[in-house]
């Protein structure tokens, strides 16, 4: 069954080739399950093409990580890892067509940004504005550039047995040409267990190196492991209600610290559902942005979760604005810690200066996973 599965796939990759020749490809990779069967596929795809003659091929695939910053940190350090194997291995074999390319927020739009510099609340489900800022506004911005060139085919992950809203998101944009982009999702009749099987049989084809490690975030080792349903994005994700990724994670030793990281969103959680914090609303909405004091909350917990769990701020201590902006908060935070008793965590000055400490030293190391991945071989846009 699964030889039928992978060979549809193929298919639908030989045939976007064979009627967009010379056609801008792109793929969305988040370190995940779905995303990386569909890189391996795509790998092997190219592999198989470019023994041929004279083969039709893209004129480029980009191969986009949607970095929100704040994605939990060994599921953010594998996907970079990947990207850094893939990138080598493009130009040592596949002679450059594969461009791995970070895609950020824009400057000043960062998650921590828009609480503590606009105001804004911690996401809710009702009010998902970390999805647009922090991931569709960047990636339109990237195929916005993209499509200026030409014709786009882009590549997702999506498949057709996933929750009843994805499949309706499904059926509203795949396979519709929209400004010369054209969204095709290749694994569309794969099912999760398919999925699993595949990843659990085979190994990276840019390193060589087996699929342990992403089938452990899973809990997916052997085909006997429980499934959790378990799915991975931000540490920072107020629209979940309850958190079960985190802890999960935790408990099964691949990231010690994350119950700390659990703890810090819940607090961003607590002050924006409190009247304290917020501006006094208007209309249908009770509460307005974060007033000066809710600002100042923020960076308390980000004072906390510096000295508790910096792993989950390592984009922010990387890139050179953040870090100067970490700083800058930090120490106005050092001129307000006597309005910050209500604070759902325990916040005084020896925290801050710990914090600033950790800042600017520049340097985390994890003892579970080894150096952070950088991602300055890397494109950013």
């Amino acid at each position: 069954m699964l030889t039928e599965q992978v060979e549809d796939s193929m298919a639908i990759l030989a045939d976007l080739t064979n009627r967009y020749a010379n056609a801008i490809w792109e793929v969305g990779f988040s370190g995940g399950k779905d995303s990386t069967l569909l890189l391996h596929l795509l790998v092997e795809f190219l592999e198989e093409r470019m023994a041929k003659q004279r083969p039709r091929l893209p004129k480029a695939i980009y191969v986009v990580y949607e970095d929100t910053l704040l994605d939990i940190p060994p599921i953010r350090q594998h996907a970079l890892k990947v990207l850094h194997d893939l990138s080598s291995y493009s130009r040592e074999v596949l002679n450059g067509l594969l461009k791995p390319m970070i895609v950020r927020p824009a400057r000043g739009r960062d998650f921590f940004s828009m609480m503590i510099e606009q105001g804004y609340p911690a996401p809710h489900y009702r009010f998902r504005w970390c999805v647009r800022v922090l991931k569709v506004g960047p990636v339109r911005s990237f195929l916005a550039k993209l499509t200026a060139m030409g014709k786009v085919i882009m590549l997702t992950g999506l498949r057709a047995d996933e929750s009843n809203f994805r499949r309706r998101v499904i059926r509203r944009r795949m396979m519709r040409e929209k400004e010369n982009l054209i969204k095709v999702a290749p694994l569309l009749n794969w099912r999760e267990e398919q999925v699993f099987a595949f990843i659990r049989q085979n190994k990276q084809p840019w390193n060589g190196h087996d699929y342990s490690l992403l089938l452990a975030f899973y809990k997916q080792l052997s085909p006997t492991d429980v499934n959790k349903q378990i799915r991975y994005g931000c540490w920072t994700c107020t629209v979940i209600r309850k958190e079960k990724a985190l802890y999960e994670l935790e408990k099964s030793g691949l990231c010690p610290y994350a119950g700390a990281l659990a703890r810090a969103k819940e607090a961003l959680r607590d002050i924006s559902q409190q009247a304290e914090f917020r501006v006094k609303g208007s209309g249908r909405w009770r509460f307005g942005r974060l007033n000066k004091l809710g600002r100042s909350a923020v960076k308390a917990i980000l004072a906390w979760a510096l000295t508790r769990a910096p792993e989950g701020l390592t984009a922010y201590i990387e890139v050179p604005y953040l870090r100067e902006k970490l700083t800058r908060w930090l120490k106005g935070l050092l001129d307000h810690l006597d309005w910050l008793r209500d604070v759902p965590l325990d916040v005084h000055i020896g925290i801050v200066k710990e914090a600033l400490d950790t800042v600017s030293t520049g340097h985390i190391h994890d003892p579970l996973h080894g150096e952070p991945s950088s991602s300055a071989a890397i494109k950013v846009y």
